[in-house]
């Protein structure tokens, strides 16, 4: 207290502090963040007075007094030490001065009784042998499972279940330390079950477990084959070795493995029998692991890392070393150390030098080879590298599931980072494989480390590289820090592991984790895209693209087609097309159009003419694929041989004789294709088209016909009848071009109706071919390596085509020409545009088309139309797009833009949301009034674009200065998507209203309620909590405090829960609180505004992120998004 003022209160604190230790918790009053923060504020006082700088002084050395007797009643706590000292609470205020002696004999006292309990706890430690192989809160683990299974009070007489067998597979797989093979001992889970029904052996805890623990091992050591525990026949009784390590800093990672493989030469090391100093959080650690060495004689102990140790812990390791070696005591102890220490060599301590040459040895590999994959539980570990987006991920996980589906198999992914550290390691492991019931595991370790080319920080490395090694090679991870342990060797593991955009793969892994490069090679994932259903669909549609046939159009008729191809085959098409011939070019697009149009039952006909006609298949009708492949290869072979003039109507005439006496129904379609003149006479075959039923039709393509011929074919085509209206024949003039030909055959295409739906015509694509379209049509900025990249621009298509499969206009139609490629053509250049890295653009002052998919009947998906700028659309685009003449699917005018219900429409379509209907009779999206949100054309393009992402698992970067209305965005897409649902949480909440009210008058009819015209339920429930003769308030408060909370618990999850102080409440005023609080709805947050500021620890982002998950998860399945921004990255 710095002040003399009596008004200011007196800063003054008290340490309440109670510990209390049970079979199952331990639970602590004191909160130490809290004194050290007091006591880190006591240095900034500035004191006016020599008393209370004489106050504060004495309280921080009293602090450092107390937290010496917390430290010792805790270490007593910690192994069931049990004694009165232990229970007692202590209080003590700064403004006591006299209690500082008091404190002072405590800490006396408790120095006493620290070294009772260290004496106690050895006593114990050598009574039960076996138990110094575990460190104490792996002890304190089995104990609270053993607490478990007697609280269940297991019948041995009946069958035990699995509820029953959960607590001891947890002991047997916390036992594995003694052994791997031990959980699936089933003389050891007997062994247990019947020791669990036995009273227990001691008063303490640790006595209990450890004797469980000594018997286990007994049986490991007596019945199971472990080869840790069997003897070996030696030089000689002691063994002591210093090893000093002087080496580069590139085999600072790799000499502990090398001096493992130089020590345990015919088998791994046991998790017991090595230490990692870098590890070792405490004196007590260092001093079970020595008593391990003396307890276990015929084992071979490790000492990794010293020179990581504190000089304290140094010295306690040079003091056993100089006593035992003189003794006559049976060990094996070997030291290794990276620099010089304290440690020396007395007599009977050997010293071993160890540089890079004598390090550098080859058969580690085979010693990890042997002794980790061949013999213990590593089935395979794969390493993959390579660039960015390259599919590493993908590959990995495709690899897991078919491993998972094989066998049964646990998996589950953990990144490694620079925040990684042991104790979140051995945290995540845990976690993720808590509930896993097989044998078979499955993990893929991701490394995330590389920043802009910088070496990662050795201190992470080193962490990294031990906890690959105690992984693989002990079998066993365990964080001093925490207590907790992860046993890996009762399970059979397949590991995979991603590295990220490194140059050399090798290299890297064998600088910092050499063992993964020991333990296998690093491949790379495979070049190829991988074709799934999604991308062949894609692929589907970009070939009809490409071959016109996504403009066929609907037959609504069941009447089979007839085709007759009528083919030139003069010695002018023989001419060179880039490759291919005229009449290679022209077979070809016969082909394509007899591929995608002819089904079962349908007629085909083949001439080829030159100065005479020949043909090669007679009209007939195919009624199997057998005899469509024989047909297929009669029109592929007419590709040869051309030679001779040209005589077109006497072949056209022997093909509408062939139509005629075919007498079917259904249209009928004779496709030629001539490049001249004909020089026989076409009077015949003019008396036959005028006499011809309207079901015939002849589409010709002329290609570098004379101009002054074309009206002659025009005639042709109209089968010289003037406007017959059923005629679908027409004329196509081109010119000697390959890409010409094929633009005309598919406009043919266009014409000519199926049978069949779209979706139900598709053929089956092979993955090559599917590779080879993709490529044909992948934007140039995007890198066919970067299959991520790869893979947004796929999810794009597909989104866009799946429109396709579902919309009716599309898939009947039977009117539009180029319906399909008209579409298709926009949806290649949005998702161009989608991926390319600069968006910056102008919506006005450039015409920018976008089409909209409204999802609103998720069966039966529409198309609409946004045009930017339509002034400036291009002339032949308007008239494309004009006469598609979709329903809802109109180019909007410069006016109509400016307008507020027009960017709503965009918006509810887009968004598959409602309008609104207001007062004045125009439909709006009311949630952007209510958050009075300013839409503009700006803001509505930017939010379908947002949108887009989204829905095609697209990440989303927004850039752009401070107050451009980043968050705002973002915020108001996460009220509008969620906006529908927030509706139905408003109707269900006025629902459940009425209903506790007509409740409540039935239980009190006498109270008056409003007509609906002046009072609302929420008024009318109030009024059952006025003072009345009638009933009694107190009962009424009760009635609705029970009607809201059973209310509550029937509502579903999007809604928060009740609060604490509102759960069986009676009190008028808080009832009141309480219905306001059920009327407002609260619901739970779906937006999240994460500012990435440069304080933000990785640890907030992490207490952040759990909470937006917890949301998430809570949500799932009821159609809600929970929208995440990360501000300011």
């Amino acid at each position: 207290d710095s002040s003399k003022d009596s008004s200011v209160p007196k800063r003054t604190l008290v340490l309440n502090y109670s510990r209390s230790h049970t079979s199952n918790n331990e639970q602590d009053t004191m909160d130490e963040d809290e004194i050290k923060e007091f006591v880190q504020y006591l240095g900034f006082v500035n004191h006016d007075s020599d008393d209370s700088t004489d106050s504060a002084a004495k309280f921080i050395d009293t602090y450092r007094q107390f937290s010496q007797i917390m430290e010792t009643q805790q270490a007593m706590l910690d192994v069931g030490f049990k004694d009165s000292f232990c229970t007692s609470t202590m209080e003590y205020a700064i403004n006591k001065p006299e209690s500082q002696s008091e404190v002072v004999e405590w800490l006396d006292e408790s120095q006493q009784k620290l070294k009772q309990r260290n004496v106690w706890l050895k006593e114990v430690r050598s009574n039960y042998r076996f138990s110094l192989l575990f460190w104490m809160d792996e002890l304190r683990y089995i104990f609270q499972c053993i607490s478990t299974l007697r609280d269940m009070r297991i019948d041995l007489n009946v069958n035990v279940g699995m509820e029953e067998l959960d607590p001891v597979r947890k002991i047997l797989d916390a036992m594995s330390r003694l052994s791997p093979d031990i959980s699936q001992s089933s003389h050891c889970l007997g062994l247990i079950l019947h020791y669990i029904n036995e009273p227990p052996p001691a008063d303490s805890w640790l006595e209990d477990v450890s004797n469980l623990v000594n018997i286990c091992g007994k049986l490991s050591e007596r019945e199971l084959n472990i080869s840790c525990f069997q003897a070996v026949e030696r030089a000689c009784h002691k063994q002591i070795i210093i090893h000093k390590i002087n080496c580069c800093e590139d085999m600072v990672f790799a000499a502990p493995l090398h001096l493992l493989q130089h020590i345990y030469t015919s088998r791994c090391p046991a998790s017991f029998e090595v230490l990692d100093g870098a590890c070792t959080q405490s004196q007590d650690e260092l001093h079970l692991f020595l008593d391990r060495v003396l307890a276990f004689p015929d084992q071979t102990f490790t000492i990794i890392g010293i020179d990581r140790l504190h000089a304290n812990e140094q010295e306690i390791i040079a003091n056993f070393l100089g006593k035992h070696s003189r003794s006559t005591d049976k060990m094996h102890l070997h030291c290794v150390q990276l620099r010089d220490t304290i440690l020396h060599a007395p007599p009977g301590v050997e010293i071993c030098l160890w540089d890079d040459s004598s390090l550098n040895d080859e058969r580690h590999g085979v010693w990890l080879q042997n002794n980790v994959i061949r013999e213990r539980h590593i089935n395979k570990i794969t390493v993959v590298g390579g660039s960015c987006g390259s599919g590493k991920t993908l590959c990995i996980r495709r690899e897991m599931e078919k491993i998972a589906a094989n066998t049964g198999a646990d998996v589950a992914s953990m990144y490694i980072h620079e925040d990684f550290c042991l104790s979140k390691a051995v945290d995540s492991l845990r976690t993720k494989f808590k509930c896993g019931t097989s044998r078979n595991r499955a993990i893929h370790f991701g490394f995330s480390m590389a920043e802009n080319g910088k070496p990662p920080k050795k201190d992470l490395m080193l962490s990294v590289n031990n906890f690959f090694n105690s992984f693989l090679i002990l079998q066993s991870i365990y964080d001093p820090s925490s207590g907790n342990c992860f046993h890996s060797g009762t399970h059979s593991w397949n590991i995979f592991v991603e590295l990220d955009c490194l140059e050399n793969e090798s290299a890297w892994l064998g600088r910092y984790v050499p063992i993964l490069t020991c333990c296998n090679d690093v491949i790379q994932p495979p070049l190829d895209y991988i074709i799934d259903d999604q991308t062949r669909r894609v692929c589907t549609y970009l070939r009809a693209y490409d071959d016109g046939t996504i403009d066929r159009k609907f037959n609504p008729t069941p009447c089979n087609k007839r085709i007759v191809f009528v083919l030139d085959k003069s010695e002018s098409m023989e001419i060179d097309l880039g490759g291919r011939t005229a009449l290679e070019v022209a077979t070809d697009c016969m082909l394509t159009i007899f591929d995608s149009h002819l089904q079962i039952m349908d007629h085909i006909g083949l001439i080829r003419f030159n100065h005479e006609f020949e043909e090669l298949i007679p009209l007939q009708q195919f009624e199997d694929n057998s005899q469509r492949g024989h047909l297929r290869n009669i029109i592929h072979a007419a590709r040869n041989n051309p030679r001779g003039s040209t005589s077109m109507y006497t072949a056209l005439s022997h093909a509408v004789e062939s139509l005629n006496q075919s007498g079917a129904d259904g249209d009928a379609w004779i496709i030629c294709l001539t490049d001249g003149q004909s020089w026989d006479s076409n009077e015949h075959l003019k008396h036959q088209l005028q006499d011809s039923p309207n079901n015939i039709h002849i589409i010709l393509v002329g290609v570098n016909l004379d101009g002054k011929i074309n009206r002659a074919m025009e005639e042709l085509c109209s089968k010289y009848q003037h406007r017959n209206p059923r005629n679908k024949g027409f004329f196509l003039p081109t010119t000697a071009n390959m890409l010409e030909i094929e633009d005309a055959f598919s406009q043919v295409a266009s014409r000519i109706p199926v049978s069949q739906t779209f979706v139900d015509l598709d053929g089956i694509m092979s993955d090559t071919e599917c590779r080879t379209k993709l490529e044909e049509h992948r934007p140039g900025f995007i890198d066919p390596q970067n299959k991520l990249i790869y893979s947004f621009w796929i999810n794009f298509l597909h989104r866009r085509v799946s429109v396709f499969d579902q919309n009716e206009d599309f898939n009947y139609n039977e009117d539009h020409d180029s319906l399909g490629s008209s579409l298709m053509e926009i949806m290649l250049t949005e998702s161009r545009q989608m991926l390319q890295r600069e968006q910056n653009r102008s919506w006005t002052s450039s015409n920018h088309t976008q089409l909209i998919y409204d999802f609103s009947h998720q069966d039966s998906p529409q198309f609409r139309l946004i045009c930017t700028s339509p002034d400036n659309l291009d002339m032949r685009k308007r008239e494309r797009l004009s006469q598609l003449n979709l329903p809802g699917f109109n180019i909007p005018t410069t006016s109509e833009l400016r307008k507020r219900e027009t960017l709503d429409r965009y918006l509810s379509q887009a968004l598959s949301i409602p309008l609104t209907e207001g007062r004045d009779g125009r439909r709006n999206l009311q949630c952007v009034d209510d958050n009075r949100f300013v839409l503009t054309l700006d803001f509505t393009l930017k939010l379908l674009c947002i949108h887009e992402r989204v829905s095609c698992g697209v990440p989303c970067l927004m850039e752009g200065e401070t107050g451009v209305s980043k968050t705002a965005l973002t915020k108001m897409y996460s009220i509008l998507v969620n906006s529908q649902q927030n509706s139905v949480a408003s109707a269900s909440t006025l629902e459940a209203l009425g209903a506790i009210l007509r409740e409540l008058c039935e239980v009190y009819p006498t109270v008056v309620m409003d007509d609906d015209h002046c009072g609302t339920a929420d008024q009318n429930i109030r009024k059952f909590l006025e003072p009345s003769t009638q009933h009694s308030t107190e009962e009424a408060s009760q009635m609705i405090s029970n009607l809201i909370n059973e209310a509550c618990s029937n509502r579903n999850a999007m809604f928060t829960p009740v609060p604490s102080n509102f759960v069986g409440i009676t009190e008028e005023k808080v009832v009141h609180e309480l219905l306001t609080w059920f009327i407002e709805s609260k619901l739970e947050p779906t937006f999240f505004d994460i500012n990435v500021h440069g304080s933000l620890t990785a640890d907030d982002l992490k207490e952040k992120i759990d909470e937006v998950r917890r949301v998430a998860q809570k949500l799932s399945g009821l159609g809600m998004k929970v929208v995440v921004f990360l501000d300011e990255i």
